[in-house]
């Protein structure tokens, strides 16, 4: 390990002699890097990181369903949840929320649409948030006739009253009423029906106790501590029960679905997320494959001068620790270059139309994630999709970006191949073979290996194309021309990569050829 430090310092030097290939390793290391370093840090974000909420472990998502007529949530009806609320057991608090709603806000600078979510009375109690400027909703406020207040988001506070505290106690004039705000919520609150702008209190009238006969509202809830999930769905489902049985005309059929509220936001894409983590993960193997033959390559090429520095006295450590020190100044450079590269993917995939990322998800690169992918040993990446054209647009970006990629990776490893074979070249022009029987021999043996490497990736794609559909991500109607058009190109890049080096070699004097190593 003492010869480390050494390989280091004449590192840089074989790399400047083959600029060509260093640059083809580094771009390669820093695309996969970048792409899988941005998509691990936005499933980090959807996925792995805490809901932004005190024991959020704890909080689950309480809905209604008609399993006789598909696994989709229905909303709640008032007198369900207001006799859910009153009855359960298993709740330390439950609230409900009308994920719709917008109204215009005038009076205050040039009118704006705003989004508006109404909660009940315990729904903030259950996400257990405090406002960040102000209060949030009294109890009397949920009452029927009560004062109109409102709490603005942490955005529209800043966005539209720079952020000023003294907005709480402020008129405003909202869908022509009046509405003070009583505060601002703290940063990164969503609720599962989008981000509003806005939140104002829900009121139940002794009308909504007998309304059964339109289902609107989501439901939340905080479990009690040592009630278990399983536990709060039994009580549920008696309860679902229970009310069927008395309103049979409205509750036929109705059961309880109480699941994980971190499961609610990713349920309609999770079969998406993890098609792209493959699309994404096979990205950064094609990249790390291609720069492991890349030095495969080039360290074959190089083993007379290796030959050479053993017998002027090089030990055997002193080489592999040249080799390792060249290898990771290319990592090191890759990894570099993908850090810009990250940032500026993150900039692209929550930007997404269709992209949801849950309350906590404000995704940032992940050093410790951006670091092991640089080593190229820590794999992982996946995106939330919530819609089916979006999960065709980011697979195909993956999947260009991996034909991209495995462009470079046959070009760099054919032409290296067929550079090594100049000596044969000119033994053969020695011989008498003409120029144009030697390149038609070198197409054909270089074509061979790539035809049947492309004959197996159609027989995948096409296996995935089932796999994709079977999953409702649309791969779309040109599938053969696709397939045909990634084809051809590869076949592009694979006789371009033989064609060029063995022509060169082939006008090279015989001599001249002979004496190359």
């Amino acid at each position: 390990m003492r010869t480390l430090p050494l390989g280091f310092r004449t590192a840089l030097r074989p790399l400047a002699r083959r600029p060509a290939h260093a640059a083809a390793a580094v771009l390669t290391l820093a695309l996969g890097i970048g792409v899988a370093t941005a998509v691990w840090s936005v499933l980090d974000a959807a996925l792995l990181r805490p809901l932004p909420y005190p024991d959020a472990g704890r909080l689950v998502s309480v809905l209604a369903v008609r399993p006789r007529r598909g696994p989709e949530a229905v909303g709640i009806a008032p007198a369900d949840f207001l006799a859910w609320r009153e009855r359960s057991r298993s709740f330390a608090a439950l609230g409900a929320y009308v994920p719709f709603g917008s109204l215009d806000l005038t009076g205050a600078g040039e009118p704006v649409r705003l989004e508006r979510h109404l909660v009940s009375d315990g729904l903030l109690q259950a996400l257990g948030i405090q406002a960040a400027v102000g209060r949030l909703f009294l109890a009397d406020e949920y009452r029927p006739g009560g004062r109109r207040v409102v709490v603005l988001g942490e955005r529209l506070w800043h966005d539209r009253f720079g952020g000023d505290p003294r907005v709480v106690g402020r008129l405003l004039a909202l869908g022509g009423e009046r509405c003070e705000v009583v505060g601002v919520l703290p940063h990164g609150v969503r609720l599962p029906g989008g981000d509003p702008d806005l939140l104002a209190p829900l009121a139940f009238g002794p009308a909504d106790a007998a309304d059964r006969s339109a289902g609107y509202l989501g439901g939340i809830g905080r479990l009690r501590p040592g009630v278990s999930l399983a536990a709060a769905r039994a009580e549920m489902a008696a309860l679902a029960g229970s009310l069927a049985r008395q309103f049979p005309a409205s509750n036929q059929g109705l059961a309880a679905s109480v699941v994980p509220l971190r499961e609610l936001f990713t349920r309609q894409s999770r079969a998406a997320l993890w098609v792209v983590f493959a699309a994404v993960t096979a990205v950064l193997l094609i990249a790390c494959g291609n720069v492991a033959n890349l030095q495969l390559v080039r360290a074959l090429s190089r083993l007379p001068e290796l030959g050479v520095r053993a017998a002027l006295g090089a030990t055997a450590p002193r080489l592999v620790g040249q080799l390792l020190a060249e290898t990771s100044m290319l990592a090191v450079m890759g990894g570099a270059l993908g850090v810009p590269i990250a940032w500026a993917a993150l900039r692209l995939l929550p930007d997404a139309r269709g992209i949801y990322l849950p309350a906590s998800a404000s995704p940032g690169i992940d050093l410790p994630a951006g670091r092991m992918a640089a080593l190229a040993s820590r794999i992982a990446a996946a995106v939330p999709l919530a819609r089916p054209r979006l999960d065709a647009q980011l697979t195909s970006a993956f999947a260009g970006l991996a034909a991209l990629l495995a462009m470079v990776g046959i070009y760099g490893v054919l032409s290296f191949a067929v550079d090594r074979r100049t000596r044969e070249i000119g033994v053969r022009m020695a011989l008498g073979a003409g120029r144009g029987d030697l390149v038609r021999l070198v197409l054909r043996r270089g074509m061979a290996p790539a035809a049947a490497g492309m004959a197996a990736g159609l027989l995948g794609a096409f296996w995935l194309a089932r796999l994709l559909a079977s999953l409702r991500i649309e791969a779309g109607s040109a599938e053969p021309r696709l397939f045909a058009a990634v084809a051809l190109g590869l076949t592009a890049v694979a006789a371009f990569a033989c064609w060029l080096p063995a022509r060169r070699a082939s006008r090279l004097d015989p001599l001249a050829a002979l004496r190359q190593e």
